[in-house]
Formats: structure tokens, sequence, C-alpha cells
């Protein structure tokens, strides 16, 4: 585990989650300037054709490289003598024809240079949004939580610098060693949708590709996905992240409640027994798991 130093923060060291990502080494490295005095040496290439994810991950490389260097990086539709060039490996070859790259996994990224270009490559979706954040984060920028009121502003840490410089030695790759990175929402009875938007907007920064959420949490209400369903999804979509929901317990699958309040009225013999012998609705008591179409319902 590598430790990094963070300036202009209360942090002093910091331990960089990796998640299983591998890493390489790098030595007698060129120097490239991306950026000098504020005034950017580089272009980012953002094509039409890239999927919605692929476009925001764009969005967020200008973000943090304009913050990076107090510039203003211009994107261009097509290659010059110093692009940057992030995407899928179908879309970086529909971009350069002439560029190969070896068939990347799913969750696989490298950062290559061709010239004076230099190519952030993913297998997915997903994977692109990686290598940008792998990228900026090779060029300083460190997220350390999700960005909480409660941290103050503390969450990150993105120097600015009169010369911005990337050292490149060779090309090079990373995947996860685990195929599920998974975030939990469990009970979060502190959570809203605000601060759930700043968790998954961290996710990926941090490499973690699925958020499990309650189908409705002990039964109580509360923390329940159909609460930020509708404000959640597209924020999830966006940065190619998995949506696990379930939890445990029957009464998530099985109660009272589902089919508008009709299902204990209609099959009441579905439903468990209470102290005195009575079919009850309470969702604490176990249903009856002799009946066989309770069961093929759950």
């Amino acid at each position: 585990m590598t430790m990094t130093f963070l300036r202009k923060t209360r942090w002093k060291f910091l331990p960089t989650l990796m998640l299983g990502f591998g890493f390489t080494c790098q030595v007698n490295a060129e120097t490239i300037v991306l950026a000098s005095n504020g005034i950017p040496g580089y272009s980012i290439v953002s094509s039409e054709i890239g999927s919605s994810t692929e476009k925001f991950a764009n969005q967020e490389l200008k973000k943090y490289l304009d913050q990076l260097s107090n510039s203003n990086f211009l994107f261009s539709d097509k290659l010059t003598n110093q692009s940057i060039v992030a995407g899928t490996v179908n879309s970086l070859q529909k971009i350069d024809p002439e560029l190969y790259i070896h068939p990347l996994e799913e969750e696989e990224y490298g950062i290559l240079k061709r010239g004076r270009n230099l190519y952030l490559a993913g297998g997915s979706d997903a994977a692109v949004l990686f290598v940008v954040y792998d990228f900026l984060n090779q060029l300083g920028c460190q997220w350390v939580a999700p960005d909480f009121d409660f941290y103050e502003g503390q969450s990150l840490s993105i120097p600015v610098k009169k010369k911005l410089k990337f050292n490149y030695s060779t090309d090079t790759f990373r995947k996860p060693a685990l195929k599920y990175r998974k975030l939990y929402i469990e009970e979060g009875i502190s959570h809203n949708t605000e601060n759930l938007k700043k968790l998954i907007d961290w996710m990926p920064k941090a490499r973690f590709n699925i958020l499990v959420a309650p189908l409705d949490y002990q039964g109580r209400g509360k923390v329940k996905w159909d609460n930020w369903r509708n404000q959640l999804t597209l924020e999830l979509e966006k940065r190619g992240i998995t949506i696990e929901v379930g939890g445990h317990g029957y009464q998530n699958f099985l109660n009272a409640d589902m089919e508008n309040g009709m299902l204990y009225k209609t099959n009441p013999v579905w439903f468990g027994l209470d102290k005195n012998g009575i079919r009850s609705a309470n969702p604490h008591i176990v249903f009856c798991s002799s009946n066989p179409d309770a069961v093929a319902y759950l």
C-alpha cells in the first residue's frame, strides 16, 4: 500500500485506496508538460460517438485538469499533435484508425502514449471513468472520501500547479483483482438524496462498481430504495455503476402491503400465525413457509 502526502489539508498521511488494482512503477520517465502558467498545451478530444459515461468521463477530465493547472483545457473534435483522448478501445480506434490496443477485459484500463498524444483506454464505459481518475490521481488529485458537508471541504485535495506535468515511461495497464467492489447503504438512517449523490460521485474515484441499496430496511419504510430510485438511477447509470437492490429478510419480498395492500386480503393463508393462532399481517412474523404458493411468490 502506497502512502501519499497531502498538502493544504488537515490530513498528514493517507493510504491510497486501490481495491486490488495492480500498478506499474515508472522508471526513466519522460516529463510531459500538459499546461504551464495557466496555458494548456494539450486539447481533449471529445467525440459524439461516445456513450454518456464516456462523455461524462471527458467532462470530469476537463474539470480537474482546469483546476490543477488554473487554466481552460479546450475540447476538440479531432486529433492534434498534443491531444488527450479518453474512451473505450472501440471509440479510440474510431477516432484514430491507426491506433492499435490489445483487447482489454471489461474493467481493465490503460494509459498509452503514441507520438505526443495520450490515450486513456478502458475495456468498458465504467473503465473509461476509472482510467480518467487514475490519470488525474497521478497528476495530484486525491479524493479521500465522499464530499459530505461535515468534512468541510477536506474530503479532497486538488493542488494547483504552475507546471502541470505527467511522467510517462511506458504504457501501463491495470485491472481489479475483485470483480465485485460494493458500497452498502444498509440502515442508512442519516442518508438523503443529496448525500447519496455525493457518495455515488465518489465511488468510481475509489474504483467501486456496485451500490447496494435495501429494498426496505427492516420493513420500516424509511431506508427504502424507492425513496431515491428516480433521483439516483441516472447518476449511477452515467458512471456505469451497477445497482443491487434487496437485503436480508423474507419480508422484503413477501409482505402484506404488496399488490397495493391486497396480498394479505386475497391470500391470508400465506401469512404466519401470531401468539393467538391468528393469521397476521405483521412483517416481523415469518410467512407460512409450508404453503407452496407463498414460497413460489417469494
